[in-house]
C-alpha cells in the first residue's frame, strides 16, 4: 500500500479540480478484453467518482487501498452506499440508487509492489 501512500501525497499538494470525470464507452479487464461499458461518471469529488467508477468495474470501492487511504484523510467518500447518486436520461436528472447501476467485471491492476509486476484485484 506505500504506492497508494505516495499516490495519497501527490494528490494532496496539487490543486482540486472543479469538475471530475471518467469516460467508460470501452473498458478493458484482466481476461475480459474490451467491452462496451456505457457510462460517464462526473462528479465534484475526485475520491467519489473513482469509488462509483470502481463499483461499476465490479469492485468494492472500500476496499481498494487509494480509495481507503483518501476516505482515512478527507479527501472524499468511498462508501458506494453513502454517495448520492443521479443519472442523467431522456426524463431529465433522476435520483438513483447504487445497487441499480450495471456492473461490470474489470480488473485494477498495481505496479511497483515488492513481488515485481502487476497484480490483479477482482
Amino acid at each position: 500500500e506505500m504506492w497508494a501512500q505516495r499516490m495519497m501525497d501527490i494528490i494532496e499538494g496539487i490543486p482540486k479540480p472543479y469538475i471530475n470525470m471518467v469516460e467508460g464507452v470501452f473498458a478493458r479487464g484482466d481476461d475480459c478484453g474490451v467491452q462496451h461499458t456505457d457510462f460517464f461518471t462526473v462528479g465534484r469529488s475526485m475520491t467519489a467518482v473513482d469509488a462509483v467508477t470502481s463499483w461499476m468495474m465490479g469492485h468494492d470501492p472500500r476496499e481498494l487501498p487509494y480509495l481507503r487511504i483518501a476516505k482515512e484523510r478527507n479527501l472524499g467518500e468511498n462508501d458506494i452506499e453513502k454517495i448520492p447518486l443521479f443519472a442523467l436520461n431522456e426524463r431529465g436528472v433522476e435520483k438513483i440508487d447504487y445497487r441499480n447501476l450495471r456492473r461490470y467485471k474489470l480488473g485494477v491492476y498495481q505496479f511497483n509492489l515488492k513481488d515485481g509486476g502487476a497484480r490483479f484485484f477482482n
